[in-house]
């Protein structure tokens, strides 16, 4: 099991990985579907729906982070 501090640590580590993760997966998602917007229908809707779907994938994963 180890010492609470180590335990610490190790928690703080885990969790600053867990938010780089969540921000990068939210990241990608609004990229990716900000792209296919732009593609499809136009730059200025792609963006908002990028932005969007970037905050609310990130909400999500960060959702699940904080259960798991």
């Amino acid at each position: 099991m180890g010492g609470s501090s180590g335990g610490g640590w190790v928690g703080r580590l885990d969790r600053s990985v867990g938010w780089l993760v969540c921000w990068l997966i939210a990241w990608l998602a609004g990229w990716l579907t900000g792209w296919l917007t732009d593609w499809l229908v136009g730059r200025s809707v792609g963006r908002l729906v990028g932005r969007s779907v970037g905050r609310l994938v990130g909400q999500v994963v960060v959702v699940i982070v904080a259960v798991d």
